[in-house]
């Protein structure tokens, strides 16, 4: 009797124990080919879309948060790309190699103090060029470095984000490069960059 109670105890340890196996290969089998759901929706896009945000510096004492200002760019409740009550940047934007830029003067608001002011992202400066109807290319770069500048004789860091609209028509950040670019006199602004001179980091 006592052999027979155990064999059926060690039987059902074995059980458990290839029950246990089974349910711990499927759930990471259903972990690997789609991530866990989160709360923040917002967060888990940005996060699997954006390729190369860490190239992307975020200085806070500084007001050089440049991730902040992408974010910005592309999610600001009433400015930004994803936007429907003012569009401006994309009002723009209405040809391929138009630009807009941040100390630019625009109808309906100014985005500098829109998107910069206030934030951790204040004492940078950007531009956004348009490629295509579903491409954007967003250069950010610190205000010193262009204060600093001498037109057409200076070149200074810039960070190049790439940002396009997906089939469902929502805009995202999708790759982000640190060089340098010509600071120029575009008439618009007083300053500004000249995105054909802008070389990679690492290139030549």
């Amino acid at each position: 009797m006592q052999a027979i109670k155990k064999i059926k105890y060690i039987t059902l340890v074995i059980f458990v124990a290839f029950m246990l196996t089974i349910t711990g290969v499927y759930a990471s089998w259903l972990y690997a080919y789609k991530p866990p759901e989160l709360k923040n929706a917002t967060a888990v896009v940005k996060a699997f879309t954006w390729q190369g945000v860490e190239q992307l510096p975020e200085f806070d004492t500084l007001g050089e948060n440049h991730v902040l200002l992408i974010e910005n760019v592309l999610y600001e409740a009433s400015y930004g790309l994803n936007a429907t009550k003012k569009p401006i940047i994309h009002n723009y934007l209405k040809k391929d190699g138009n630009i807009i830029y941040s100390d630019q003067s625009v109808s309906g608001g100014n985005l500098k103090h829109i998107l910069l002011d206030g934030t951790t992202s204040e004492n940078l400066r950007f531009q956004v060029h348009r490629i295509s109807a579903t491409e954007y290319l967003v250069v950010t770069y610190a205000q010193r470095d262009l204060n600093a500048a001498t037109v057409d004789k200076t070149r200074i860091q810039v960070f190049l984000t790439t940002v396009y609209k997906n089939i469902e028509g929502t805009w995202h950040a999708s790759n982000s490069y640190v060089g340098t670019a010509l600071v120029v006199d575009p008439d618009i602004v007083s300053k500004a960059i000249d995105l054909d001179t802008f070389v990679r980091d690492g290139t030549k």
